[in-house]
């Protein structure tokens, strides 16, 4: 339940952004919110529109944070071979 109420919220967060479509919204929607409810440490993503760029990922650890959830990292996996 935790996950459907972030995932709504978050879809409409990205609307906000000008994402294209209720569909890809929804999608990215539901990828941080399973990442975040699940307690995952790392979301690797080749979605670099929506989820794997510096500007959203400040908007989306800012979102999580101002809903009590403790963000996951979001990277490509390359960058997480980098480290």
């Amino acid at each position: 339940m935790m996950a459907v109420g972030l995932v709504k919220r978050y879809s409409f967060y990205l609307g906000a952004w000008g994402s294209e479509s209720p569909r890809q919204r929804i999608g990215c929607s539901l990828h941080i919110a399973v990442a975040v409810g699940g307690g995952v440490d790392y979301l690797l993503t080749w979605n670099f529109k929506h989820l794997a760029n510096a500007a959203m990922r400040r908007g989306i650890d800012r979102f999580c944070l101002s809903r009590g959830f403790e963000p996951c990292i979001i990277c490509t996996p390359e960058e997480l071979l980098e480290e």
